[in-house]
Parts: structure tokens; sequence; C-alpha cells
């Protein structure tokens, strides 16, 4: 019997051991306007990063004042996640845009034949 709770015990502990490598976090503050960038056109940066690391990856709602991605999983998994998104934004702030005001008249000019520029 005493055989028994100690196989019990030991097994019980490897469990939270896993459950405990499996849940480590971080949360990385990233620039809001760059969310949508790190989730991609249908959702197709973040599930790749997610299937990718193995991690569970969560933004916050558009219109929350929050700024932090959480990141999930192994300890390795998630410094890797956590890298990819972080290049994803150091990428998109080397992007500059310029907003201009061009007069209807002109857009077709502008667009060129066959919509191409």
């Amino acid at each position: 019997r005493s055989g028994d709770v100690d196989k019990c015990a030991k097994a019980l502990n490897k469990i939270a051991q896993e459950l405990l490598a499996a849940n480590y976090q971080e949360k990385i503050p990233i620039f809001k306007q760059f969310h949508k960038n790190i989730i991609g056109k249908g959702g197709v940066n973040i599930k790749k990063i997610r299937e990718e690391t193995n991690t569970k990856i969560d933004l916050p709602d558009s219109d929350a004042d929050s700024d932090t991605i959480t990141i999930t999983g192994k300890k390795e998994n998630v410094l890797v996640a956590a890298e990819k998104i972080r290049e994803i934004q150091s990428q998109m702030a080397n992007i500059v845009s310029k907003e201009m005001r061009i007069p209807a008249k002109i857009h077709n000019t502008v667009i060129g034949a066959g919509g191409k520029l």
C-alpha cells in the first residue's frame, strides 16, 4: 500500500512540475498601433507564431487601454515567441507613412490605367 502512495505522490509531483513548466508567462509591452501587424491579415502572423512556438498569445481588446501582450507556455518557447513579436514591432517602427490629400480630379492619373501604379 505505501508503495502505491509513493508512486501516486511521484506521479502527481511530475504532473505539477510539467504544469509549472508549461505555464511560464511573459508580458511584453508592444505599441498598440502595431498589434494589427502582429495579428496579421486574417490572423496569419499570430497563428504562425502560436504554432511555431506552441504558446498561447493573448492581446488586449482593441478598445482596452493596455498595450501588453501576454505569452504563456514553456519558457524557451515563450522567449522565442516574444522575440518574434518584438521583431515585427521593430520592422514596423522602421516604416514611415505619410498621408497626403490628392484632388479627386487627378486620382485616375495617380492610380494609373487598370489600377496599376
